[in-house]
């Protein structure tokens, strides 16, 4: 599999037509705010030029397929792998979307390391749990709300949902739902949630880096976003 998928990238590079080799190399020429550091930025720089290339026609035809933006799908293979197709996280979890084997099982990826799947899987899963988000709320709502069930699971985000009404924050409203998420880690309100302990903290950075990196993609790609633009007290 390893062989195939190397021959696949190959043709893939030498398919590409000079205007997307242009795209391919952009310029992050505006300061726009985000939480990285300057090693993360520099690195980010570096992958978005040497790395994306061989995946970004394929966010761009699963994006098509399931109506999210490329950048945003990009954004979140790069948060869970550095667009690194043989990831493997400390939990398991594989691929350059860093899919569990359950979730890969339920999207019909048979392949986690094969990125083309991965990604095909990803997408498919992303915009699931986006059409199970209320339709009541604003779209940037829900990506929100979307990505941090990707992080942490449906069932978790459920419980700290309850957990927000139980304590009179918002949900809805990342500046508040972001200090009621880590809260999963402590045993006083862990243990009273239907699915039990998560690790809270590591989503709410989940969600504000891969919004740091779809803001950035969509600078250096002059992307005109749908998404209002991130803000991180929104």
């Amino acid at each position: 599999m390893k062989k195939i998928t190397a021959l696949m990238l190959l043709l893939a590079l030498l398919s590409t037509s000079v205007s997307d080799l242009k795209e391919s190399a952009p310029l992050f020429k505006f300061h726009i705010d985000h939480e990285l550091s300057d090693y993360a930025f520099e690195k980010f720089q570096d992958h978005t030029q040497s790395r994306l290339p061989l995946y970004k026609s394929y966010f761009k035809k699963y994006s098509d397929k399931y109506d999210i933006p490329w950048t945003l799908l990009a954004a979140v293979a790069y948060q869970e792998s550095k667009w690194d197709e043989d990831a493997v996280s400390h939990t398991g979890v594989k691929g350059l979307m860093q899919l569990t084997s359950k979730t890969a099982a339920h999207v019909g990826v048979e392949d986690r390391e094969d990125p083309f799947e991965s990604i095909r899987g990803g997408a498919y899963y992303l915009k699931y749990l986006y059409n199970k988000t209320p339709q009541k709320l604003t779209e940037h709502q829900r990506w929100v709300l979307a990505l941090a069930a990707y992080n942490i699971g449906w069932g978790h985000l459920r419980d700290a949902h309850h957990l927000a009404v139980r304590l009179k924050k918002n949900p809805y409203n990342w500046n508040e739902f972001k200090k009621i998420l880590p809260k999963l880690e402590e045993e006083q309100h862990y243990t009273t949630l239907n699915h039990g302990f998560a690790r809270g903290n590591e989503t709410v950075d989940f969600v504000n880096k891969v919004f740091s990196y779809y803001n950035l993609l969509n600078t250096a790609f002059r992307v005109q976003s749908h998404i209002a633009q991130f803000t991180y007290n929104r």
